[in-house]
């Protein structure tokens, strides 16, 4: 906080539907916070980053709330592809990858994203392109695709999102849910999805699954 919170040189971007991962939410600190320091707060009603197909799958695929979209146009429709095991995955990953590139695609639009820190060197170390690690100290790649986990790259977007190693999908637990949202979430022009075959047959098994 520049200057300190008296000093009103700060703002707090929070998101309590789909942002669950952060292990609950401290109202009774939050409201101490607000009653002390004077503040303005704005709700943001509509969704500006993403268009509707975007999140039209994050809510399919969590069971959270559809939100509404700015965005009506759909250019990239989102991607599922499936794989069984973690060599598949990397292939899959590779795949995908010439593909957007072969579409004219700058590998800077590009960034992948995982559930697990320790995936990210098995995939950079297997991949045929060059891809460069970002997390919550180092926020761009030098115009190289760059690859992060969902945790690292919270309050984060790119054009072109690829999520790999979709390995589990669970409604009943709201904190992979919303790990899970957020991660669709920072797609703004394309989102593919790399899930096992377990993952999805979890979703396709669901009732309100459509």
């Amino acid at each position: 906080l520049k200057d300190g919170a008296d000093s009103g040189n700060w703002a707090i971007f929070m998101d309590r539907v789909y942002q669950g991962f952060y292990k609950g939410f401290d109202k009774d600190y939050f409201e101490l916070f607000t009653d002390t320091y004077s503040n303005n707060m704005q709700s943001l009603m509509i969704n500006c980053r993403n268009h509707k197909d975007i999140i039209k799958m994050a809510s399919k695929h969590t069971g959270l709330k559809e939100m509404p979209c700015r965005r009506e146009k759909v250019i990239f429709k989102t991607k599922i592809e499936t794989y069984d095991n973690i060599n598949t995955l990397s292939d899959k990953l590779n795949l995908q990858i010439d593909k957007l590139i072969n579409d004219k695609i700058a590998p800077k639009q590009i960034t992948v994203l995982t559930f697990k820190k320790d995936m990210i060197s098995f995939l950079t170390s297997n991949s045929n392109l060059e891809i460069e690690e970002i997390n919550d100290q180092k926020h761009y790649s030098n115009d190289k695709i760059s690859i992060s986990t969902i945790h690292g790259f919270k309050g984060l977007e790119a054009e072109f999102i690829i999520i790999a190693g979709l390995e589990d999908v669970d409604i009943e637990n709201n904190e992979l849910m919303s790990l899970i949202f957020v991660g669709y979430s920072r797609a703004k022009m394309g989102l593919t999805i790399l899930i096992n075959d377990y993952a999805l047959n979890s979703l396709i098994s669901r009732k309100n699954y459509q």
